[in-house]
């Protein structure tokens, strides 16, 4: 007889492997993940706390308006124009600051909804059709990169969705 060399391969159980596919699938992931999504939307949002805030800049440069205060206004001195325009970008700057706010509350409605899981549902579920309504408003407003907040809230909205039992009258699995 021939000796023959055995290589032994380390395999990791299969139950490691499902249980890191149903990490993925569960639906708590999927909120608490467009919950943090909100959370960085609003420090966009807030920062710098002096001047325009980041996501303020990127829309308005998106949009062809850069931040440079050289609006001119027909029969109005340029001094009183930049001070006019300066005057909007801070009045734009303080809503975009409120707005912050707001992402951050749904957040944090978010992550405290998957924190609870299951008996959270409904919750989660309203939430999540606000975030898909405020990404596609914002999508055809501000900017199409809003629109993954949308799709953002959509998968998540699924996977809630579908890891839902079915329910029906008591006793009628028996």
């Amino acid at each position: 007889m021939r000796p023959t060399l055995v290589i032994v391969r380390q395999r990791l159980p299969r139950n490691l492997y499902w249980n890191a596919l149903m990490a993925l699938l569960n639906p708590r992931l999927w909120v608490a993940l467009v919950g943090m999504l909100h959370f960085a939307l609003m420090a966009g949002e807030l920062f710098p706390p002096k001047g325009a805030p980041v996501i303020m800049e990127r829309v308005l440069s998106h949009k062809g308006m850069p931040l440079e205060l050289s609006a001119e206004f027909p029969g109005v001195p340029h001094d009183k124009c930049r001070e006019l325009a300066q005057r909007e970008r801070d009045l734009i700057a303080t809503v975009v600051r409120n707005t912050a706010i707001y992402n951050g509350i749904v957040g944090a409605a978010l992550l405290a909804a998957a924190f609870v899981g299951r008996p959270a549902f409904l919750i989660q579920v309203v939430i999540l059709l606000g975030v898909i309504v405020a990404g596609m408003v914002g999508g055809l407003t501000l900017s199409e990169w809003t629109y993954l907040q949308a799709v953002a809230g959509a998968v998540a909205l699924a996977f809630v969705l579908f890891s839902r039992p079915i329910e029906g009258p008591p006793g009628w699995r028996d």
